[in-house]
């Protein structure tokens, strides 16, 4: 199955002016920026049934400045609601070998393991925990640390398993401060949701699946959602993408792409945006704009639809 991602582009922002390149160097357009694309209003969001939907939030801005509304967005939500939950909580560092590489990724408080799942993708902690099974000790390949900041040099990483229960409570603490809605690309490990859903779903003669039928059905997730307040990076994860395997497999765990487009209400508790802090000294995780959500939370489902390529797009609310 092939995955079909969206192109990047590259934004550098002189004295208001923005001049965008695409992925592979050329200088596509200029734009001035509005000040609208930089500078939203969450206080609407706060009490009213009104839900900030980023996507089309930035559809109403500059087809140019529509990257940079969401990075603005994604600092300023940052930045406005969790400040206060970012510093609550507990703080440590690596353990370091004499010449400062890292020895292991043990995490001994909330922040560091935060930073564990983010940098390194988590797998070894929320897959077992979608299954339904305590993580165990493990080793994490040095593929998996993508934070530049960290020095390393060995093949891999001993892990704790236990260590996830820092997770669980960093995020117990957070609380969704408006009505939100962030995106999800359905991942390898979610089979949960299959499970869930299967006498609902039904399978057409030429082979594509038909969820029409699972409108109105609850779903748990076992393990944590990583979502994300940018449309693009949850539908690249849409396609089941196992990045664990050599070479890289699709397992798209509903038999199909999918995605979920998750309204968060005001006062959900364990919800955190996770992205743009600094967990440990000099490494800031900005990557993804990340909405986290804790396991073991249920969502209705509101509504379903699959797009031209095949991806199917579920409207789905959290309920506790």
């Amino acid at each position: 199955m092939k995955n079909k991602k969206f192109k990047s582009t590259v934004a550098l922002g002189i004295t208001g002016i923005v001049i965008v390149f695409s992925g592979i160097g050329i200088l596509s357009d200029i734009a001035i920026v509005d000040k609208k694309c930089s500078n939203i209003d969450f206080s609407s969001y706060e009490n009213s049934d009104n839900f900030l939907d980023p996507a089309k939030t930035v559809d109403n801005f500059h087809p140019i400045c529509n990257w940079l509304a969401i990075e603005s967005l994604s600092s300023s939500y940052g930045k406005k609601y969790y400040s206060e939950w970012f510093n609550s909580l507990s703080k440590s560092y690596f353990e370091t070998n004499e010449d400062g590489s890292l020895k292991n990724l043990y995490a001994n408080s909330e922040g560091l393991a935060t930073f564990i799942y983010i940098s390194c993708r988590g797998h070894f902690w929320n897959l077992p925990l979608h299954q339904r099974k305590i993580p165990v000790d493990t080793y994490v390949s040095n593929q998996f640390i993508y934070e530049k900041s960290i020095v390393h040099n060995q093949p891999e990483y001993a892990v704790r398993g236990s260590d996830y229960k820092y997770v669980d409570s960093a995020i117990d603490k957070a609380v969704s401060p408006i009505n939100l809605i962030a995106y999800h690309g359905v991942e390898y490990m979610e089979t949960e949701f299959y499970d869930q859903l299967k006498d609902n779903i039904t399978q057409l003669p030429n082979g594509e699946y038909n969820y029409q039928n699972c409108i109105g059905k609850t779903i748990t997730s076992y393990g944590w959602l990583s979502c994300t307040l940018r449309w693009s990076w949850a539908y690249n994860y849409s396609y089941g993408e196992d990045w664990t395997s050599n070479p890289v497999k699709y397992i798209p765990p509903l038999k199909e792409p999918a995605m979920f487009r998750i309204k968060i209400p005001t006062h959900s508790i364990g919800v955190s945006y996770v992205s743009n802090w600094e967990y440990v000294k000099n490494a800031q995780i900005n990557r993804e704009q990340s909405v986290m959500i804790a396991r073991n939370k249920s969502y209705i489902i509101e509504n379903w639809e699959k797009d031209n390529n095949g991806v199917n797009i579920f409207d789905i609310k959290l309920i506790n």
